[in-house]
C-alpha cells in the first residue's frame, strides 16, 4: 500500500505516517527495491526528510538495511 501511494505522489502523507509510526521504518529496505522508479525516488526523499527530523531512528533503520543477513 505504501509503495502504491508513493507512486501516486502522496509523499507528504507517507512522511506523516512514518513520523507517527516508527514501526514502519523497517519497510524502507523493501521499498528501496521496488521496481517502480517513482517509488525509489520517493523513498530517497522520505529518508532525506526523516534524516533531518529524526536522525537517530532513521540511522538505525539504515544500519539494519546495510547489515548482511544473519545465517
Amino acid at each position: 500500500m505504501i509503495a502504491d501511494y508513493m507512486e501516486k505522489g502522496f509523499l507528504e502523507n507517507i512522511i506523516d505516517m512514518f513520523k507517527h509510526d516508527k514501526g514502519l521504518y523497517p519497510l524502507i529496505g523493501e521499498l528501496m527495491t521496488d521496481e517502480r522508479m517513482r517509488v525509489r525516488l520517493g523513498i530517497s526523499a522520505l529518508v532525506e526528510t526523516l534524516a533531518k527530523e529524526d536522525r537517530n531512528t532513521i540511522a538505525g533503520a539504515i544500519r539494519e538495511i546495510a547489515e548482511p543477513p544473519q545465517e
